[in-house]
């Protein structure tokens, strides 16, 4: 288990309408990230990059996204999977730059949703500047990913405050 969901809003975000909300990435590799490379391969500066490890998929909507990957898309996974030993990317890193050059009828959560409905917190990321804290359970996301490996110290009190011993 590598996720933890803090309150019972599975429903609203399903109603949210969006065919994709991720956890919100907080992360200096990815803020910091640069998108010439990409942009070469007919991919878009993500708006944010999340992590789907705790995530919805409206599962029809991404697979047509999936459907609509250009031969430069094409070549760029290609490209990636050389350079990292036959590795494919990381899909919801690409699935963020395929976002917004499909807007007009794929719906990827805007930042602010993603930053309410999950975060990951890499081990890169300072916690004192997340838009939440640990002690006030209701500025917490819905849920976050990855918090028991990265600043497990830092989810530990609020996990602990709902009852469960880590």
């Amino acid at each position: 288990m590598d996720a933890f969901v803090f309150r019972n809003e599975l429903k609203q975000w399903c109603n949210a309408g969006y065919d994709l909300i991720g956890s919100f990435l907080y992360a200096e590799k990815w803020v910091s990230r640069t998108q010439s490379l990409n942009r070469f391969f007919g991919l878009e500066k993500a708006p944010y990059y999340f992590n789907g490890g705790f995530g919805l998929y409206k599962v029809d909507w991404n697979q047509k996204l999936l459907d609509k990957v250009t031969l430069g898309v094409k070549a760029y996974i290609t490209y990636h999977r050389v350079r990292r030993k036959g590795q494919y990317p990381l899909c919801d890193i690409l699935v963020a730059q395929l976002a917004p050059t499909v807007s007009g009828w794929f719906t990827m959560a805007p930042a602010e949703a993603a930053k309410k409905f999950g975060a990951n917190v890499e081990d890169d990321w300072d916690v004192n500047s997340l838009p939440f804290n640990n002690k006030d359970l209701s500025s917490l996301p819905f849920g976050a990913h990855g918090c028991f490996r990265w600043h497990p110290e830092f989810w530990r009190p609020a996990i602990n405050a709902l009852g469960y011993k880590v």
